[in-house]
């Protein structure tokens, strides 16, 4: 395995590794603030989004930097912050200094480089392929961290932090092993951030391209965040959660297996038009008959085909985004997770009203995104 081999391979496994942590502690650190440190709910919730806002706030200018500094130091200071974040959430025994450790974790994503640094080595045939096979590989992660997480909330409420510092104080250094110090930046100056910012901004295809995502995710976060709530309201158990994400995550790989044999790629717009309706198609059985294990596996089918031809973000900002701009084209990408605020709030109480309801907010949500990508896709 040449350098270059051993870098790809290091930081992709870096970024699942991330991953798996924040689906480790997430889910349990706001227990952790409430029941342990008796935090009341508002500041359990403005700890817990002073990271999400400080990443908000700061990306688009840290990304606009990334594309003008060596990213092997910004991957560096990521893990070093993100070590250091995990670190004084274990010592940390108030209000403000939980609020400070949050901001810094914020900031830590901020600064990761990972897909800056893929977008410029790989080439877009590339690009593809890792998309494709790390789609099902993050539906494994985010079904297993939980678990993890779970036995060592119970085991030692505090154990997920050490865990997570430990981890990414030797990913920090790993950094300085396996990263190359001479991947392209853009080396014109006197280019300020509002002109890039500007720029960004009148590309309407990527805008659009952009809009259509945060659509598409506010539809795919509900797998995540309220099928749970969904199945128990149709009378079915954990057991069934669990047996639907396993057969998600087994289809997935089935259907990246055996859709890469097929070397000819379809064009970007129809893989997505592709990806919608069988999207769609497959949350529509809810609505044609009574849930069982043979009806989610078809169910899962359906959004696992699907679930493939939708994984193509990376491969459009390779496409859209200016040589020496990939970093901020990232950074604007990043607005896409405000889906996951969004999903639960809209699709949420839509699932309060009427379970039917629900159903028909994400099949709407898919089609949407879907005229969307036609639309923002159509030149490329």
């Amino acid at each position: 395995m040449n350098k270059t081999s051993a870098m790809i391979f290091f930081l992709i496994f870096s970024r699942q590794l991330h991953l798996g942590t924040y689906f480790m502690v997430m889910p349990f650190f706001a227990l952790y603030l409430k029941n342990v440190t008796h935090f009341s709910s508002s500041q359990t919730g403005i700890i817990i989004g002073m990271s999400t806002l400080t990443f908000a706030i700061f990306v688009l200018w840290i990304k606009h930097i990334s594309d003008h500094i060596n990213n092997k130091i910004f991957l560096f200071i990521s893990y070093i912050l993100w070590s250091i974040s995990f670190l004084g959430f274990y010592f940390s025994q108030n209000f403000y200094s939980f609020l400070f450790f949050s901001f810094l974790s914020g900031i830590s994503m901020c600064f990761s480089s990972v897909d800056r640094i893929l977008l410029v080595i790989l080439s877009e045939e590339k690009i593809y392929i890792m998309q494709k096979i790390l789609r099902p590989i993050g539906y494994i992660v985010m079904g297993v961290a939980p678990l993890a997480g779970a036995l060592l909330y119970e085991y030692n409420v505090k154990a997920s932090f050490i865990i997570t510092f430990f981890i990414f104080f030797v990913l920090s250094f790993l950094v300085l092993f396996f990263v190359n110090s001479d991947i392209p930046v853009n080396k014109e100056k006197n280019i300020s951030f509002f002109k890039k910012i500007s720029t960004v901004t009148k590309n309407k295809n990527f805008m659009i391209f952009i809009l259509g995502n945060i659509i598409l995710t506010t539809a795919l976060a509900s797998d995540n965040l309220l099928h749970s709530i969904y199945f128990n309201k149709q009378g079915f158990d954990t057991f069934m959660i669990s047996f639907y994400f396993f057969c998600l995550a087994f289809l997935s790989f089935l259907s990246v297996l055996t859709l890469l044999l097929f070397k000819k790629k379809m064009k970007l717009p129809n893989e997505y038009s592709i990806g919608c309706i069988l999207y769609a198609i497959g949350t529509s059985i809810y609505l044609m008959t009574t849930l069982s294990y043979a009806v989610i596996v078809l169910i899962a089918v359906f959004i696992a085909l699907g679930d493939y031809f939708l994984t193509n973000s990376t491969l459009v900002i390779k496409k859209m985004s200016p040589k020496g701009q990939e970093g901020l084209y990232t950074g604007v990408r990043s607005f896409t997770d405000l889906a996951w605020f969004i999903s639960p709030l809209f699709l949420g109480y839509l699932l309060d009203t009427q379970s039917r309801y629900y159903i028909f907010g994400i099949i709407s949500l898919v089609i949407i995104s879907m005229i969307f990508f036609r639309k923002s896709l159509a030149e490329i």
